[in-house]
């Protein structure tokens, strides 16, 4: 692609692409003047940037900061993994249910989150689990179930469920369709099953 709308910010050395082929990697780091943030923008928009890692170099020659503040990933580029037989919804009766795993937030990269998209086939469900930290759910795609001792509620895409630690819990989808959510937990955070 054209850079020559861009040169400006590059040609100065506060901006710098490091490996493009580095995909889906980000943005990075602080005091984005208004002609930076200007040009990231444009970058952003005609695809330049994509998926790269951008720095913003701050301080001296003799002391160059490079933060990374920031992760861009898209659902499709990230690999599958099987998590083995699920356990079946109440009245299941389709033969075994799976579900995988996509990681977003690995353990270790973050201080504050793991994260990860669920993917349960239909029937599939976690089976009965408590964490040892809160849990938030944001379903993504298909329909699906959450329960606790307490209740049991269908959740649909572009909902959020927040479980409190230590609550006994199940989510999945149900029996006629798949369902998608991304979870995030605390890093080092246990569940138990049961």
């Amino acid at each position: 692609k054209d850079l020559t709308p861009f040169v400006d910010p590059f040609a100065r050395g506060w901006v710098r692409l490091r490996d493009p082929s580095i995909l889906p990697l980000t943005l990075v780091s602080c005091c984005i003047t208004t002609h930076l943030n200007n040009a990231y923008c444009r970058l952003l928009e005609t695809g330049v940037i994509a998926g790269a890692v951008l720095s913003f170099s701050s301080g001296s020659e003799n002391h160059k900061e490079v933060t990374t503040i920031m992760r861009v990933v898209r659902f499709g580029d990230l690999p599958e993994e099987y998590m083995g037989e699920a356990t079946p919804i109440p009245g299941w009766n389709g033969g075994p249910v799976s579900r995988t795993r996509q990681t977003i937030i690995r353990e270790g990269d973050s201080d504050n989150f793991r994260c990860s998209v669920v993917n349960f086939r239909k029937g599939a469900t976690t089976g009965w689990h408590a964490h040892n930290c809160d849990q938030i759910l944001v379903v993504t795609s298909g329909k699906g179930m959450v329960a606790t001792d307490r209740e049991e509620r269908e959740i649909t895409v572009g909902d959020v469920v927040h479980i409190k630690a230590s609550e006994r819990h199940w989510h999945g989808a149900k029996a006629d369709t798949a369902m998608s959510h991304i979870t995030v937990t605390a890093p080092g955070s246990q569940s138990t099953r049961g």
